[in-house]
Protein backbone atom coordinates (compact mmCIF):
# COMPACT_ATOMS: atom_id res chain seq x y z
CA UNK A 1 0.00 0.00 0.00
CA UNK A 2 0.60 3.66 -0.52
CA UNK A 3 0.82 5.49 2.35
CA UNK A 4 0.22 9.54 2.05
CA UNK A 5 -0.19 12.68 4.30
CA UNK A 6 -1.32 15.81 2.79
CA UNK A 7 -1.29 17.95 6.51
CA UNK A 8 2.51 17.59 7.14
CA UNK A 9 1.97 14.37 9.20
CA UNK A 10 -0.99 15.08 10.96
CA UNK A 11 -3.51 12.51 9.42
CA UNK A 12 -2.51 10.17 6.67
CA UNK A 13 -4.00 7.74 4.30
CA UNK A 14 -3.50 4.46 2.79
CA UNK A 15 -4.12 3.20 -0.87
CA UNK A 16 -3.46 0.11 -2.03
CA UNK A 17 -1.34 -0.48 -4.72
CA UNK A 18 -2.19 -4.25 -5.66
CA UNK A 19 -5.08 -5.80 -3.32
CA UNK A 20 -4.75 -8.70 -4.09
CA UNK A 21 -4.33 -11.97 -1.79
CA UNK A 22 -0.85 -12.28 -2.54
CA UNK A 23 -0.08 -8.79 -3.28
CA UNK A 24 3.41 -7.49 -4.75
CA UNK A 25 6.14 -5.69 -2.13
CA UNK A 26 7.06 -2.57 -4.23
CA UNK A 27 10.58 -1.87 -4.10
CA UNK A 28 10.52 2.35 -3.83
CA UNK A 29 8.18 4.65 -4.80
CA UNK A 30 8.99 8.01 -6.71
CA UNK A 31 7.29 10.94 -7.85
CA UNK A 32 7.57 11.30 -12.53
CA UNK A 33 5.49 14.63 -12.79
CA UNK A 34 2.00 14.32 -11.96
CA UNK A 35 2.35 10.67 -11.15
CA UNK A 36 3.44 8.43 -8.29
CA UNK A 37 5.09 5.45 -9.54
CA UNK A 38 5.50 2.57 -7.29
CA UNK A 39 8.19 -0.19 -8.73
CA UNK A 40 7.40 -3.54 -7.88
CA UNK A 41 9.83 -6.15 -6.32
CA UNK A 42 7.86 -9.25 -8.28
CA UNK A 43 10.72 -11.53 -9.78
CA UNK A 44 7.80 -13.13 -11.87
CA UNK A 45 6.26 -10.27 -12.92
CA UNK A 46 8.43 -7.53 -12.98
CA UNK A 47 6.67 -4.18 -13.98
CA UNK A 48 5.32 -0.72 -12.09
CA UNK A 49 2.65 0.55 -11.35
CA UNK A 50 0.82 4.50 -11.88
CA UNK A 51 -1.59 6.75 -10.58
CA UNK A 52 -2.06 10.47 -11.58
CA UNK A 53 -1.97 13.16 -8.93
CA UNK A 54 -4.04 16.58 -8.24
CA UNK A 55 -1.55 18.94 -9.22
CA UNK A 56 -2.67 21.55 -6.47
CA UNK A 57 -3.54 19.04 -3.49
CA UNK A 58 -0.63 15.93 -4.52
CA UNK A 59 -3.73 13.57 -3.85
CA UNK A 60 -3.92 10.23 -6.08
CA UNK A 61 -6.95 10.87 -8.38
CA UNK A 62 -8.95 7.94 -7.91
CA UNK A 63 -8.01 4.43 -6.16
CA UNK A 64 -7.18 2.53 -9.48
CA UNK A 65 -3.37 2.11 -9.91
CA UNK A 66 -2.37 0.55 -13.70
CA UNK A 67 0.55 -1.76 -14.09
CA UNK A 68 3.11 -1.27 -16.57
CA UNK A 69 5.54 -4.48 -17.83
CA UNK A 70 6.24 -3.78 -20.97
CA UNK A 71 9.70 -3.66 -21.43
CA UNK A 72 10.80 -5.38 -18.12
CA UNK A 73 12.87 -8.74 -18.39
CA UNK A 74 10.05 -10.63 -15.83
CA UNK A 75 12.83 -11.93 -13.48
CA UNK A 76 14.48 -8.69 -12.91
CA UNK A 77 12.47 -6.24 -11.05
CA UNK A 78 13.67 -2.55 -10.22
CA UNK A 79 15.78 -2.20 -7.16
CA UNK A 80 16.36 1.55 -6.88
CA UNK A 81 15.41 4.78 -9.45
CA UNK A 82 16.83 7.85 -9.64
CA UNK A 83 14.51 10.69 -11.23
CA UNK A 84 15.68 13.56 -13.08
CA UNK A 85 12.40 14.93 -14.38
CA UNK A 86 9.06 13.97 -15.52
CA UNK A 87 10.29 12.88 -18.63
CA UNK A 88 13.65 10.90 -17.47
CA UNK A 89 14.15 8.10 -14.90
CA UNK A 90 16.89 5.09 -14.44
CA UNK A 91 16.17 2.29 -12.39
CA UNK A 92 18.64 -0.71 -11.71
CA UNK A 93 17.69 -4.23 -11.35
CA UNK A 94 19.01 -7.55 -10.71
CA UNK A 95 21.70 -9.52 -13.19
CA UNK A 96 23.38 -5.98 -13.91
CA UNK A 97 20.53 -4.22 -15.45
CA UNK A 98 19.67 -0.62 -15.89
CA UNK A 99 16.25 0.67 -17.34
CA UNK A 100 15.57 3.95 -18.38
CA UNK A 101 11.68 5.79 -18.23
CA UNK A 102 10.42 8.07 -20.06
CA UNK A 103 6.97 8.08 -19.03
CA UNK A 104 5.36 6.22 -16.24
CA UNK A 105 2.78 5.11 -18.64
CA UNK A 106 4.79 3.85 -21.54
CA UNK A 107 7.08 0.86 -21.82
CA UNK A 108 10.38 1.12 -19.92
CA UNK A 109 13.59 0.94 -21.93
CA UNK A 110 17.25 -1.22 -21.24
CA UNK A 111 20.06 1.37 -20.35
CA UNK A 112 22.25 -1.28 -19.65
CA UNK A 113 21.95 -5.27 -20.71
CA UNK A 114 23.44 -8.04 -18.67
CA UNK A 115 25.67 -8.58 -21.29
CA UNK A 116 27.20 -5.21 -21.59
CA UNK A 117 29.09 -4.90 -18.62
CA UNK A 118 28.52 -7.37 -15.37
CA UNK A 119 26.03 -9.79 -14.22
CA UNK A 120 26.21 -8.67 -10.56
CA UNK A 121 22.66 -7.53 -8.96
CA UNK A 122 22.67 -3.77 -8.94
CA UNK A 123 20.64 -2.70 -5.16
CA UNK A 124 21.00 0.90 -5.40
CA UNK A 125 21.85 4.18 -7.38
CA UNK A 126 22.42 7.71 -7.80
CA UNK A 127 22.51 10.48 -10.00
CA UNK A 128 23.88 13.95 -10.37
CA UNK A 129 23.83 16.13 -13.77
CA UNK A 130 24.42 13.73 -16.59
CA UNK A 131 26.63 11.52 -13.83
CA UNK A 132 24.39 7.70 -13.07
CA UNK A 133 26.48 5.35 -10.07
CA UNK A 134 24.68 2.11 -9.85
CA UNK A 135 26.35 -0.49 -6.86
CA UNK A 136 25.67 -3.92 -5.51
CA UNK A 137 26.51 -7.47 -5.27
CA UNK A 138 30.51 -8.92 -5.25
CA UNK A 139 31.14 -4.83 -4.97
CA UNK A 140 30.46 -3.73 -8.26
CA UNK A 141 30.26 0.15 -9.12
CA UNK A 142 28.93 0.94 -12.53
CA UNK A 143 28.85 4.01 -13.79
CA UNK A 144 27.67 6.47 -16.68
CA UNK A 145 28.56 10.08 -17.24
CA UNK A 146 26.46 10.53 -20.77
CA UNK A 147 22.97 9.55 -18.48
CA UNK A 148 23.35 5.89 -19.61
CA UNK A 149 24.81 6.41 -22.90
CA UNK A 150 27.94 3.94 -22.41
CA UNK A 151 28.64 2.54 -18.99
CA UNK A 152 31.87 1.84 -17.49
CA UNK A 153 33.40 -0.09 -14.27
CA UNK A 154 34.93 1.90 -11.33
CA UNK A 155 37.63 -0.03 -9.24
CA UNK A 156 35.90 -1.72 -6.04
CA UNK A 157 36.42 0.18 -3.17
CA UNK A 158 36.23 -2.88 -0.76
CA UNK A 159 36.78 -5.80 -2.66
CA UNK A 160 34.36 -7.83 -3.60
CA UNK A 161 31.99 -7.25 -0.78
CA UNK A 162 28.74 -5.72 -1.78
CA UNK A 163 28.30 -1.84 -1.92
CA UNK A 164 24.79 -0.92 0.27
CA UNK A 165 24.44 2.71 -0.49
CA UNK A 166 26.07 5.52 -2.80
CA UNK A 167 25.74 9.13 -2.51
CA UNK A 168 26.33 10.97 -5.51
CA UNK A 169 27.83 14.89 -4.33
CA UNK A 170 29.32 15.84 -7.83
CA UNK A 171 29.79 14.13 -11.44
CA UNK A 172 33.00 12.41 -9.65
CA UNK A 173 32.58 12.90 -5.98
CA UNK A 174 30.86 9.72 -5.05
CA UNK A 175 30.42 8.32 -1.40
CA UNK A 176 29.62 4.65 -0.52
CA UNK A 177 28.92 2.09 2.07
CA UNK A 178 30.54 -1.69 1.93
CA UNK A 179 30.41 -3.79 5.36
CA UNK A 180 31.02 -1.44 7.79
CA UNK A 181 32.97 0.60 5.70
CA UNK A 182 32.93 4.04 4.57
CA UNK A 183 34.41 5.16 1.57
CA UNK A 184 34.77 8.72 -0.90
CA UNK A 185 36.15 8.78 -4.53
CA UNK A 186 37.44 12.46 -6.31
CA UNK A 187 37.71 10.71 -9.38
CA UNK A 188 35.11 9.20 -10.50
CA UNK A 189 36.16 5.78 -9.02
CA UNK A 190 39.12 5.41 -10.03
CA UNK A 191 40.55 5.31 -6.58
CA UNK A 192 38.80 5.40 -3.00
CA UNK A 193 39.63 7.18 0.23
CA UNK A 194 38.67 4.76 3.41
CA UNK A 195 36.88 7.90 5.89
CA UNK A 196 36.51 7.27 9.55
CA UNK A 197 33.16 7.50 11.38
CA UNK A 198 33.30 8.40 15.19
CA UNK A 199 33.34 5.55 17.78
CA UNK A 200 32.82 2.00 17.19
CA UNK A 201 32.85 -0.32 14.34
CA UNK A 202 29.68 -0.31 12.45
CA UNK A 203 27.78 -3.08 11.88
CA UNK A 204 26.63 -2.00 8.64
CA UNK A 205 25.44 1.76 6.88
CA UNK A 206 22.21 1.97 5.12
CA UNK A 207 22.22 4.86 3.37
CA UNK A 208 23.75 8.55 2.61
CA UNK A 209 22.17 11.84 1.68
CA UNK A 210 22.67 15.31 1.10
CA UNK A 211 20.67 18.13 0.95
CA UNK A 212 22.73 20.58 -0.13
CA UNK A 213 26.61 20.16 -0.82
CA UNK A 214 27.52 20.95 2.19
CA UNK A 215 24.65 19.30 4.49
CA UNK A 216 24.19 15.69 4.74
CA UNK A 217 23.20 12.72 6.65
CA UNK A 218 24.06 8.84 7.51
CA UNK A 219 22.66 6.52 9.02
CA UNK A 220 23.54 2.81 9.77
CA UNK A 221 23.74 -0.23 12.77
CA UNK A 222 25.80 -0.31 15.54
CA UNK A 223 25.07 -2.54 18.32
CA UNK A 224 21.91 -3.42 17.50
CA UNK A 225 20.49 0.02 16.92
CA UNK A 226 20.42 2.70 14.68
CA UNK A 227 22.85 5.25 14.68
CA UNK A 228 22.94 8.87 12.92
CA UNK A 229 25.39 11.01 11.59
CA UNK A 230 25.83 14.81 9.93
CA UNK A 231 28.37 16.97 8.29
CA UNK A 232 28.50 20.41 7.62
CA UNK A 233 31.62 20.23 5.41
CA UNK A 234 30.56 18.35 2.20
CA UNK A 235 31.79 15.23 4.37
CA UNK A 236 34.99 15.77 5.30
CA UNK A 237 33.92 14.95 8.86
CA UNK A 238 30.80 13.63 10.40
CA UNK A 239 29.39 14.11 13.97
CA UNK A 240 27.26 11.66 15.86
CA UNK A 241 23.78 12.39 16.65
CA UNK A 242 23.64 14.46 19.91
CA UNK A 243 27.10 14.93 20.14
CA UNK A 244 27.18 18.72 19.30
CA UNK A 245 25.85 17.66 15.17
CA UNK A 246 23.68 21.34 14.75
CA UNK A 247 21.51 19.12 12.34
CA UNK A 248 20.82 16.00 14.95
CA UNK A 249 20.39 17.31 18.49
CA UNK A 250 19.68 14.12 19.72
CA UNK A 251 19.41 10.27 18.79
CA UNK A 252 16.40 8.74 17.11
CA UNK A 253 15.86 5.76 18.52
CA UNK A 254 14.54 2.72 16.13
CA UNK A 255 15.96 -0.66 15.26
CA UNK A 256 16.92 0.01 11.45
CA UNK A 257 17.10 3.08 9.55
CA UNK A 258 17.33 2.27 5.71
CA UNK A 259 16.24 5.17 3.80
CA UNK A 260 17.24 9.22 4.57
CA UNK A 261 14.34 11.49 2.45
CA UNK A 262 15.42 15.56 1.66
CA UNK A 263 12.59 17.64 0.54
CA UNK A 264 13.12 19.21 -3.20
CA UNK A 265 13.08 22.91 -1.88
CA UNK A 266 14.41 26.32 -3.46
CA UNK A 267 15.23 27.42 0.07
CA UNK A 268 18.68 25.62 0.51
CA UNK A 269 18.67 26.28 4.40
CA UNK A 270 15.01 24.66 4.62
CA UNK A 271 15.95 21.64 3.14
CA UNK A 272 19.17 21.10 5.17
CA UNK A 273 16.73 21.07 8.09
CA UNK A 274 13.66 18.84 6.86
CA UNK A 275 14.00 15.32 6.14
CA UNK A 276 12.26 12.22 6.61
CA UNK A 277 14.00 8.67 8.07
CA UNK A 278 12.08 5.49 7.41
CA UNK A 279 13.10 1.94 8.91
CA UNK A 280 11.94 0.02 11.41
CA UNK A 281 11.48 -0.63 15.34
CA UNK A 282 10.68 -4.04 15.98
CA UNK A 283 8.09 -5.73 13.65
CA UNK A 284 6.48 -2.13 13.27
CA UNK A 285 7.47 0.58 10.49
CA UNK A 286 8.67 3.48 11.69
CA UNK A 287 8.54 7.18 10.21
CA UNK A 288 11.11 9.77 11.69
CA UNK A 289 10.14 13.48 10.67
CA UNK A 290 12.34 16.10 11.32
CA UNK A 291 11.28 20.18 10.57
CA UNK A 292 13.50 22.71 11.46
CA UNK A 293 12.51 26.85 11.95
CA UNK A 294 13.72 29.20 9.14
CA UNK A 295 14.03 32.80 9.97
CA UNK A 296 13.31 35.09 7.40
CA UNK A 297 10.81 35.40 4.47
CA UNK A 298 10.55 32.32 2.22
Amino acid sequence: ALVYTLDGATTWVSLDIDASVNAEVMNDVKLMGNYIVAFSGSTTAAGHYYIAINPDTGAPIGTAWTKVTSGYTATRPINDVVVFSEREAYGCANNGVVYKLVSPITAVQTALATTDLTSANLTRMRGQGRTLVAVGATGVVAYSFNKGQSWSLAAQPNGSTAVSAIFVRSAKMWFVASGTSFYCTYDGGNTWTALTLPGAVMTSIQDIAFATPEVGLLTGVRAGASVFFSTCNGGQTWIPAGNGSPRLLAQPVVSQANRIVFPTAAHATKAANTFAIVGTNGSDGSLLLARGAVAGTL
